[in-house]
């Protein structure tokens, strides 16, 4: 913060205890030094720590306009979801949320298939990038995100997501991700399977919340939950509507298109991040009785599938590392 980010004339005859400018509220609470140095304090006679807190509350979520909605706590009783436990494949199962009498308006087969050819026009010049996408199929059908339907027919109910690339080079790990659309139309005036789907409760906390209390323990911990969406099960009578398309063989000059189907959540689902903030509150409710100091922290950590959170020492972290595996 510069001098002249604040006139103290201003401030004479005002409340407020704190004084900041937006685009440094970030770098107070990651604790970039410069910021700290820099940032002024005006105190008030009139103002209590109470007004200090209502007036962060009130800064933060004047930010927030248009970007977050109105936080709200899933429980058990009013999950949105079907929700149950698969003990032979030991993950969490869900049925699509489906809007009252919405379905989207024809298969989406024509679009994916005009989509394909275009992603295989331009995969065709980058042999690696080709080679990626294929072997990220078959790397799924292995651990059962996906399958293959043999069968070419439509029945009804049926819907085809079209995808694409996103290249990530400053990523170590993975620098593929392969997006699904399922906000693809036929027409203008056509239902996507978005349009049919309900979006779900807010159930993720205000990041202002869990950047401030990370920023208040001298040892802040950090983990995310590998391929979060991935490990959530689709009821079987709703993967059909979470088919695609793709070739046989990518050596081939001609290849033979082909048809698989998700039995694993997907990212692009507009109900997605409430489906996997609902299914880890309720998995961590199982633990209440067993570890509830664990499971409290964990409930109030999480930012969809990233744990953000912060310990006293560094015994404590060992411990919450140890508990939260």
């Amino acid at each position: 913060m510069r001098e002249k980010d604040i006139d103290h004339k201003d401030c004479q005859n005002c409340d407020a205890a704190l004084h900041i400018t937006s685009d440094s509220v970030l770098e107070l609470l990651l604790g970039i030094p410069e910021a700290l140095r820099t940032f002024i304090y005006v105190y008030s006679e009139q103002c209590s720590d109470q007004d200090l807190s209502d007036d962060l509350h009130r800064f933060w979520e004047t930010e927030s306009i248009g970007i977050a909605e109105e936080t709200q706590t899933a429980s058990m009783s009013s999950l949105f979801v079907d929700l149950k436990y698969d003990w032979i494949l030991g993950r969490y199962q869900v049925t699509l949320p489906w809007k009252t009498d919405f379905r989207p308006q024809g298969n989406g087969y024509e679009i994916s298939m005009a989509r394909l050819n275009q992603l295989r026009s331009k995969l065709q010049k980058d042999k690696s990038l080709f080679q990626q996408y294929d072997t990220t199929f078959k790397m799924q059908v292995q651990n059962g995100v996906i399958e293959h339907i043999p069968s070419k027919t439509h029945q009804d109910g049926c819907y085809f997501l079209p995808h694409h690339a996103v290249i990530k080079t400053d990523r170590e790990t993975t620098k593929l991700r392969i997006v699904f659309d399922a906000s693809a139309k036929a027409n203008k005036t056509s239902l996507s399977l978005n349009d049919c789907l309900e979006k779900g409760p807010n159930g993720i906390p205000h990041i202002f919340n869990l950047l401030l209390n990370l920023r208040s323990h001298p040892i802040g911990l950090t983990a995310d939950i590998e391929k979060a969406f991935h490990q959530i099960v689709i009821d079987p009578k709703d993967r059909d509507a979470l088919r695609f398309l793709w070739i046989d063989d990518i050596s081939k000059p001609r290849p033979e298109v082909i048809q698989y189907r998700f039995c694993r959540l997907v990212f692009g689902l507009t109900p997605s991040p409430a489906i996997l903030t609902e299914t880890i509150q309720y998995h961590l409710t199982r633990f209440l009785l067993k570890e509830p100091e664990m499971a409290e922290l964990l409930s109030q950590s999480f930012y969809v599938n990233d744990l953000i959170c912060g310990v006293q020492n560094e015994e404590q972290g060992i411990h919450t590392y140890e508990k939260a595996r």
